[in-house]
């Protein structure tokens, strides 16, 4: 009988074990099968322009929760708040605009700043 109950305790305790690393080998790599590196979406704005305005108030919290399930964030730059200096930088003649950063390695939005055109922009990046 004492026999029995061993076998029974090392049982539970190996299936608890295989459990517990099955799980952790899937979280593990939950989220990073395409090799994901994570990119910023910068969009930049001004507080006149309508569609920046439109942007802001309708577009980027539900714009911020699609991206983020592609390790993708964005950061959003006013033009009178801009101490680093990255209107410059990057060369912004027009707003809304967007670029995407990856790996140091920076491309523009092509068209509307959406899940779409923002995800297209940030594959076209290799990663390096």
């Amino acid at each position: 009988m004492e026999s029995q109950t061993t076998l029974l305790l090392i049982l539970i305790i190996l299936l608890f074990v295989l459990y517990y690393f099955s799980n952790c080998k899937t979280e593990h790599f939950a989220g990073n099968t395409n090799n994901a590196t994570e990119s910023v979406l910068m969009v930049f704005l001004t507080k006149q322009c309508p569609h920046c305005v439109n942007f802001d108030k309708n577009v980027h919290d539900n714009l911020a929760k699609e991206l983020a399930t592609k390790n993708i964030k964005i950061k959003k730059i006013y033009a009178d708040q801009d101490p680093e200096k990255l209107f410059d930088q990057y060369q912004i003649m027009y707003v809304p605009a967007g670029i995407v950063v990856k790996d140091d390695e920076t491309k523009k939005v092509n068209g509307e700043i959406n899940f779409n055109n923002v995800v297209k922009t940030a594959n076209s990046i290799r990663v390096k």
